[in-house]
C-alpha cells in the first residue's frame, strides 16, 4: 500500500539508513519546492481574478459581498504569504543541513512528522510545551481583559453617577427635577411616611 501526501509518495525509509541523508534531502526539497509553486500559482490566478471583476457594482448588497470576497481573498493571500516565508526558511535550512532537527532541542524531528508538515521547526514534544505555555498565556490574558472590562464599566457607572449628581444628562435622557441619587430602604420608608 502505498501512502501519498498530497501527490507524493511517502519517503520509505530503509533499514540502518542514516537520517537526512542526501535521498531523504531531496525528497522533501522537491515537496517544499512543488509546494512554494503551487502557493505562488494560486496567489497569482487570486490576483488576476480580483482584477477582472467589475469594481463599481450599482447594487450595494452586491458591492458589500464583493468586498467581503476580497477581505476573504486578501486574507488567505496573506496567510499564503507567511507559508511561503516558512517555506523558504525550510529550504534554507535544508541547505545549510539544519533540516529536520528540532530548533528547540536538537533532536530528530522526524520523517512523518515532517512529510505531515514540511515547515516544521520543533519535534512534537517541543510544539506541545509549547502550545500549552501559549495555552496558559491566553488564559492570563483573557482573565486580565475580563478584569479590566469589569474595572472599565465600574468607572463608567460611577462617571454616569457623578454626572448625574450635578446635573449633567447623557444624550436623550430625561430631565429631572431632582439631583440623582440612588435610593436606600431608609429612604423610600421616609418617603412613604412623609407622603
Amino acid at each position: 500500500m502505498t501512502e501519498t501526501l498530497a501527490g507524493f509518495v511517502a519517503y520509505r525509509a530503509n533499514e540502518g539508513e542514516e537520517y537526512m541523508n542526501d535521498q531523504q534531502k531531496n525528497h522533501f526539497r522537491t515537496i517544499l519546492l512543488a509546494w512554494k509553486q503551487e502557493l505562488m500559482e494560486e496567489g497569482r490566478r487570486a490576483v488576476t481574478n480580483m482584477q477582472d471583476e467589475p469594481l463599481n457594482l450599482p447594487d450595494p448588497n452586491d458591492r458589500a459581498s464583493q468586498e467581503e470576497e476580497f477581505t476573504i481573498n486578501l486574507r488567505a493571500r496573506d496567510r499564503e504569504r507567511k507559508l511561503l516565508r516558512k517555506i523558504d526558511k525550510a529550504l534554507g535550512r535544508l541547505a545549510s543541513d539544519d533540516y529536520g532537527y528540532c530548533e528547540g532541542c536538537g533532536v530528530e524531528i522526524g520523517l512523518r512528522r515532517l512529510e505531515a508538515r514540511p515547515t516544521a521547526e520543533l519535534c512534537i514534544d517541543c510544539k506541545h510545551l509549547e502550545e500549552e505555555k501559549e495555552k496558559a498565556r491566553r488564559r492570563e490574558r483573557s482573565t486580565d481583559s475580563a478584569t479590566g472590562i469589569a474595572q472599565t464599566h465600574r468607572h463608567f457607572d460611577h462617571a454616569v453617577d457623578t454626572a448625574r449628581r450635578h446635573g449633567i444628562r447623557r444624550r436623550g435622557e430625561p430631565k429631572v427635577a431632582f439631583p440623582y441619587r440612588a435610593l436606600s430602604t431608609t429612604d423610600v420608608v421616609t418617603a412613604r411616611g412623609k407622603l
